[in-house]
């Protein structure tokens, strides 16, 4: 018996959903995704052609995006080894990458929200 497949809204929801819930995950990969949702590789694979969705640029994006709102709200004291709590296994990936969608370094982005944060202001979520 075949199982028949997950239709793509349906299951582009559960790989959003998974990968959000598990973005500190070094290993997280289309395999990973698929074991753990009980579908094909092949799925995870065509999901992201017809949509063209690039799931790799996607969790990338993900995991900056928990990092630049966790900085935000951080006092101070960012270490680069944090850049392994998003899911980087690289700290000078992590920061290249944070750098190139925020325009500033996540170190510069601490300091920044701090100083909004003083001033009473939000920090500034476009950067």
């Amino acid at each position: 018996m075949t199982e028949s497949p997950v239709p793509p809204e349906v299951l582009t929801r559960r790989v959003m959903d998974f990968v959000r819930s598990h973005l500190s995950d070094l290993d997280l990969s289309e395999r990973v995704i698929a074991d753990n949702l009980g579908v094909a590789i092949a799925q995870i694979r065509d999901l992201s052609a017809s949509t063209q969705f690039d799931l790799d640029r996607w969790i990338v994006a993900e995991r900056l995006r928990l990092a630049h709102h966790t900085l935000a709200r951080q006092g101070s004291g960012w270490h680069p080894e944090q850049s392994r709590r998003w899911g980087f296994g690289s700290t000078s990936d992590f920061i290249e990458e944070f750098t190139a969608a925020y325009g500033v370094s996540p170190r510069d982005w601490q300091r920044i929200s701090a100083e909004e944060r003083r001033a009473g202001r939000p920090p500034d979520e476009r950067c």
